[in-house]
């Protein structure tokens, strides 16, 4: 089953472009990864960066948070955060028509 994930990153007052340009940076990196559907950047209010995630499944979200680019992004957002990012992992409901009411690849 796939999964849709929402991050949020806040960053520091001022440092939002900062965070931005890495977050960008990383977004070719992922489309790489093995089940990754979708990995899209979206700017919400003045400092919050809001991710959207589409993965195969929980086994490719899994591999995901471990590849080394993953790391290198933890560490290099470090002081542009002003606290740590929201994580929502969504799960499928199935509901009308199956065209419209679901993600699926």
């Amino acid at each position: 089953m796939s999964i849709v994930v929402v991050a949020t990153l806040e960053a520091v007052p001022g440092h939002r472009d900062e965070l931005l340009g890495l977050v960008t940076e990383l977004v070719s990196k992922v489309h790489t990864e093995q089940g990754c559907h979708l990995y899209a950047p979206h700017t919400s209010g003045e400092d919050q960066i809001v991710v959207i995630e589409h993965w195969a499944d929980e086994q490719a979200l899994a591999a995901h948070r471990t590849q080394p680019h993953m790391r290198a992004f933890r560490t290099a957002v470090a002081g542009l955060m002003a606290g740590p990012s929201r994580i929502q992992v969504l799960r499928p409901v199935p509901a009308g028509d199956p065209q419209r009411g679901r993600l699926e690849p």
